[in-house]
């Protein structure tokens, strides 16, 4: 698995039913049309929505205080805004009220019934249930917060492995309130080429059911101490789970282009802006390294020729009452997920709410109870969870569609 800077972490489906903005035909650009007669395709449009702020209202963790974080990756928020932050240092889950509380970890390390070795995502089933999945022990467990009942743990060892296996490489790892465990996947060269990689999308539901989400070539530095390292600018899987079993796909292409899928795995809808992706920057391009190996890293690429259409979406995550966050910017090179950049709030009815910048040195992950949450790096590396209040949004205004919400 890859983590970027030891510190930097990384997260419903739309439903079309009610969408006027759907649309098909002439209108519809060729990269956003989709192989499935039943998916329902909405256009947005290019032109800047509403630009909204956000307005920090507490924050957890840091280099002082009592509570502190070791190396958290991928945190989740259910539906009433509790935050759960797996952290692998600290072999647990944290999980976090919606105002803040230190509820504390949820699980210990070790083998028993309700133990975990190497939490390596987590998902909420509802607000009082979590699951999570420990990679060391190939097994999804699921637990109540607070006590009151048993756990309960189905194992996907075997097929982790063997889907790992045949790939090589495990970017990223992200669990379905379902319960259903997504890989993302980068494979083996394709036809000998070790500058062109496959990069898939694996789902392994609780059945013991395994599909292809996605399957597609992505380009690669191809050799020396970055080898697997994707070439900035090209697409590649961008993932989101959603606590309902949805999933959200982007990087097909290098345009604005996602699938929202339900929870059997067919395109629900279809999302498409026509805008490009953001320029490159500089540490894209190999500027401004520093230290023996981040400069190894900054000769790289300065050595790679970019793709002439970078990508255009960076990050996604499902948030509330329906509503889809998609990040513009691009993570740093090495890195899974971006800090600060442009945010798209997509509503529920397929409507492009308005457009929020992330702090600097802040990857925003979730949405719930009220709040936006992100994870912030402080100066030394330290870690902290911040939530936010979105201002200038109703969030009344939609509600969740089938199979929707965050």
């Amino acid at each position: 698995m890859m983590w970027s800077r030891a510190r930097q972490a990384w997260f419903g489906s739309l439903a079309c039913a009610l969408l006027s903005a759907c649309s098909t035909g002439s209108s519809t650009p060729a990269w956003c049309r989709s192989d499935d007669a039943g998916a329902r395709v909405v256009v947005l449009p290019r032109k800047d929505a509403a630009s909204l702020t956000l307005r920090e209202l507490w924050s957890v963790g840091g280099a002082e205080g009592p509570h502190v974080f070791g190396l958290p990756i991928g945190p989740v928020v259910s539906a009433g805004g509790r935050v759960a932050v797996p952290d692998l240092q600290m072999h647990t889950v944290i999980v976090l009220d919606v105002d803040g509380t230190w509820v504390g970890p949820v699980v210990r390390q070790g083998q028993g019934p309700g133990e975990v070795e190497w939490p390596a995502a987590a998902q909420w089933a509802d607000d009082d249930h979590l699951l999570i999945f420990d990679l060391a022990r190939g097994s999804v467990l699921r637990t109540r917060v607070g006590g009151g009942e048993a756990p309960s743990r189905w194992t996907v060892a075997p097929k982790v492995i063997a889907a790992v296996s045949a790939a090589g490489q495990l970017p990223g790892v992200h669990l379905a309130g379902n319960g259903a465990l997504i890989l993302e996947l980068l494979g083996t060269p394709v036809t000998g080429d070790p500058t062109h990689s496959r990069a898939a999308v694996v789902r392994l539901s609780p059945d013991g059911g395994v599909d292809t989400l996605e399957d597609q070539v992505t380009h690669v530095v191809g050799d020396g101490p970055y080898t697997h390292l994707v070439v900035p600018g090209s697409p590649r899987p961008v993932v989101a789970a959603a606590t309902t079993g949805s999933i959200a796909l982007a990087g097909s292409v290098a345009q604005y282009r996602i699938a929202v899928l339900n929870r059997s795995g067919d395109d629900s809808v279809l999302l498409c802006r026509p805008v490009p992706g953001l320029p490159y920057t500089d540490r894209e391009r190999g500027e401004g390294f520093s230290g023996r190996r981040e400069q190894i890293l900054g000769r790289t690429l300065a050595r790679l020729t970019l793709p002439a259409e970078p990508a255009a979406v960076g990050g996604i995550f499902f948030g509330a009452g329906g509503r889809l966050w998609v990040g513009r910017a691009r993570p740093d090179p090495g890195t899974m997920r971006a800090e600060g950049g442009a945010w798209d709030i997509i509503a529920a009815d397929g409507t492009l709410v308005g457009t929020v910048d992330a702090p600097a040195r802040v990857v925003l992950f979730g949405e719930g109870g009220g709040h936006v949450y992100g994870l912030a790096r402080g100066e030394h590396d330290e870690m902290s969870v911040v939530a936010y209040a979105l201002t200038d949004v109703d969030a009344s205004a939609t509600s969740p569609p089938p199979g929707g919400g965050g």
